[in-house]
């Protein structure tokens, strides 16, 4: 059915509904003027009524809603319509709702809001009302919209599921241009390529991400706050600048790959609960005018086992690290930091507790600069450092020769004398063919891809004098063979502490105990979920483990048990003689270590119909 009134003017129905659907499926309204109602257009929850089309309407004046369609009715199309002066624009919770190429407008509440699974919100023009955009349903999509002047947020998506927020431009809304809550576990909400700008008196946010949503390859710039990042939320490959804080972040937030520039701080960050989240890595942050990446209390949150590895920082004034409040087990690797006043490194007297930096290169642009301040106690150069605290034992003070800090334009980050010129495009920071930063790292703590994306690779005209690292290399034939003592581990689901008789180096860190796991696996540091044989490349990254074969295996069958072998002299193997549970068919490997870190895997008879997870981490 399809309505569709030859009409001059608007059509006054002093009534509750002006269109009201009871059930019926497949209705196109189309060019329709409605005013005047609580409703326009209204379906109760569970009336299905499907596939309605409103196209070419003008839906105005409505003490409530624009366009109100509850639970269950489907596949709603509105294009290409005008909605304006209502209290609520329009509210869709049934699925795959299409909303596109709409003006709305003068909204008292949300413009548009969608409940529903599978939405898809494109090409529209929102602005001045409270709530721009709200998507709340799963899987949903929301791109190419036009978001400004509104009250509260531009976009609102608080939703689970694979939910994308995608090249809308947002600007100008009262406090928060993107707010992204990924709102369970196993959603993933990308906010990717929008631009978002002038959310900027105090506290404004430009982008909002939490519980595990990411921001990606946005344009973000004149907010306040650029991005603010919490609940193991992730932000990469943005560009930011010319706010007060560029990224601020707490709670397991990390932060890689951005390009961070003339805001006042570059990172702010606060609140990290382990060392598998809470990196702040392969950044380039420069021209900032107090700190490029400062560590401070986040209320309940302090700054706990941040990693700061891989970032560039270029400070003509300020600190490029300052470390406060309580902060602890924070380590500093593989950065290059330029300063030409203030400090390299300004760490508090009270977050000193297991400090470690190395593998960084330091350089001083004047006399004005030095290298560190500990609490009170100043070390201008390198060698003081070194000599006083032990730090940077590994690290190296050279002028890194970057290619051309200020690019072609010779206009360093942005110029607000240029009426909004963004001079950062061309500013670059890569370093030349002989760096004195080329093969200085420290292997394990860099990303395997830089701020391009491009992976890592040696420079075979270049001495290496960084850290050893880990390659793996064909035994050949298989060199297993039934050595060793039996421990009488005999289990499933368990695991058992030893002590080797040598020091074990695993990335760069000296061991000589950790725990033995029925399921396949070496385990350093604590015992953690050390029984578990629920194997995963995922659950590996997040633990110190050695894993040849990580599998739901038993070693209490028929003959089975863990042997240990001490007799070569600096290696030790550990050999399994176990059982797989799905089929009770026989496994058998071992791992053996030596005293120089190197790793052996060995393989014997049986181990079929496996699934296994085989490789290291240090999580």
């Amino acid at each position: 059915m399809v309505i569709k009134p030859y009409l001059i003017g608007p059509t006054r129905i002093p009534a509750v509904y002006v269109v009201e659907l009871q059930g019926a499926d497949d209705i196109v309204l189309d060019h329709l003027v409605l005013t005047g109602g609580e409703y326009g257009i209204y379906a109760a929850n569970n009336v299905q009524s499907d596939r309605l089309t409103v196209q070419h309407a003008a839906i105005y004046a409505m003490s409530r809603y624009a366009m109100y369609l509850g639970t269950a009715n489907h596949d709603t199309r509105l294009t290409d319509s005008a909605l304006h002066d209502n209290q609520y624009g329009v509210y869709l919770a049934g699925n795959n709702a299409y909303v596109a190429g709409n003006g709305v407008f003068d909204t008292s509440r949300e413009a548009i809001r969608v409940g529903g699974a599978n939405a898809l919100i494109e090409t529209n023009t929102v602005y001045t009302s409270d709530t721009g955009i709200y998507l709340e349903g799963s899987n949903g999509i929301i791109q190419d919209n036009l978001v400004y002047g509104n009250a509260n947020r531009g976009i609102y998506a608080y939703t689970s599921g694979q939910s994308l927020v995608a090249d809308n431009v947002v600007y100008d809304n009262a406090t928060t241009g993107i707010y992204a809550n990924g709102s369970t576990g196993d959603s993933l909400l990308l906010v990717r390529n929008n631009q978002v700008y002038g959310h900027d008196d105090n506290g404004d946010i430009g982008i909002q991400i939490l519980n595990q949503a990411k921001a990606w390859d946005n344009l973000v710039y004149g907010n306040y706050i650029g991005i603010n990042a919490s609940d193991y939320s992730m932000v990469e490959s943005n560009r930011i600048f010319n706010s007060v804080t560029g990224i601020n972040m707490i709670q397991g937030a990390s932060a890689r790959g951005n390009w961070i520039y003339s805001n006042t701080i570059g990172i702010a960050a606060a609140g990290y609960y382990s060392r598998y989240y809470g990196a702040i890595d392969n950044n380039v942050i420069y021209d900032n005018t107090d700190t490029g990446i400062q560590l401070k209390d986040g209320g309940i949150y302090n700054a706990y086992q941040p990693h700061i590895h891989n970032n560039t920082i270029y400070q003509s004034v300020g600190d490029a690290v300052r470390i406060l409040n309580s902060s602890t087990d924070v380590d500093v690797y593989n950065n290059i930091f330029w300063v030409d006043s203030g400090y390299a490194l300004n760490v508090a007297a009270n977050s000193q507790a297991n400090f470690q930096a190395d593998y960084n290169l330091y350089h001083r642009g004047t006399a004005n600069a030095k290298l560190a301040i500990w609490g009170t106690t100043v070390y201008t150069t390198l060698s003081d450092w070194q000599t006083a605290r032990g730090f940077d034992g590994n690290s190296v003070a050279a002028n890194p020769n970057f290619v051309d800090i200020n690019g072609a334009d010779n206009v360093l980050g942005y110029n607000p004398a240029g009426e909004g010129y963004d001079g950062g495009l061309d500013d670059n920071f890569y370093i030349k063919k002989d760096s004195p930063a080329i093969d200085r790292g420290w292997s394990w703590a860099g990303p395997k891809v830089d701020i391009t994306g491009m992976p890592r690779v040696d420079d075979p005209a270049t001495v290496n004098l960084g850290s050893d690292d880990y390659w793996e290399q064909n035994l050949g034939t298989s060199q297993f063979a039934l050595v060793g003592v039996a421990q009488n581990w005999r289990s499933d689901n368990y695991r058992w502490s030893y002590t080797i008789p040598f020091s074990f180096p695993f990335y760069g860190v000296d061991y000589t105990q950790f725990y033995v796991s029925t399921e396949g696996f070496l385990q350093f540091v604590n015992n953690t979920n050390a029984n578990d044989s629920a194997n995963s490349t995922e659950k590996l990254l997040s633990y110190k483990r050695i894993a040849a074969l990580w599998d739901d295996i038993r070693t209490n069958g028929t003959g089975d048990d863990i042997y240990i072998d001490t007799t070569v002299a600096d290696q030790i193997t550990f050999r399994w003689d176990a059982t797989l549970n799905t089929d009770n068919s026989d496994i058998n490997f071992a791992i053996t270590l030596h005293n120089t870190g190197e790793i052996e895997f060995h393989y014997g008879g049986g181990n079929q119909n496996l699934t296994p997870t085989i490789g290291i981490s240090n999580w």
